[in-house]
């Protein structure tokens, strides 16, 4: 059994094991972790952090899938981030806060970018199948 929180995935994040409340029930929160993988905070906030401690339920291909978006809208931003950098002569000191958030970016894309890959390739075993090797 899985606590109840305040926050996550549309105000509560999950107080039971989906598999207990139903197929339907499982079906929405897949949708629910999928959403939030792809589109949500970049950052990785409190919301993100739920849906990732829930990916493995939706299917494999979707999981890398999603991870993939996710990873492409963290390489926007951070190309976003590097141009507003490289247009201003104001010194790092003054934008210190752009260059942490663009240094966590790139780092949180190449684990998204590793970890759907390692979804598709096997090495991280998803419920349900063999282990890879």
């Amino acid at each position: 059994m899985l606590e109840g929180r305040e926050g996550g995935l549309g105000g509560v994040v999950v107080a039971e094991d989906a598999e207990a409340r139903g197929p339907g029930r499982r079906g929405e929160l897949a949708e629910r972790v999928e959403a939030e993988i792809r589109s949500g905070d970049l950052t990785g906030g409190p919301s993100f952090m739920a849906a990732l401690a829930y990916l493995s339920i939706m299917p494999s291909a979707r999981a890398a899938e999603a991870l993939d978006a996710r990873a492409a809208a963290v390489t926007g931003e951070a190309q976003r981030l590097q141009e507003t950098l490289d247009a201003t002569d104001a010194p790092e000191v003054h934008m210190i806060e752009v260059h942490y958030l663009l240094a966590r970016l790139r780092h949180d894309r190449k684990w998204l970018t590793a970890t759907a890959a390692r979804i598709r390739t096997g090495d991280l075993t998803w419920p349900g199948s063999a282990p890879a090797g």
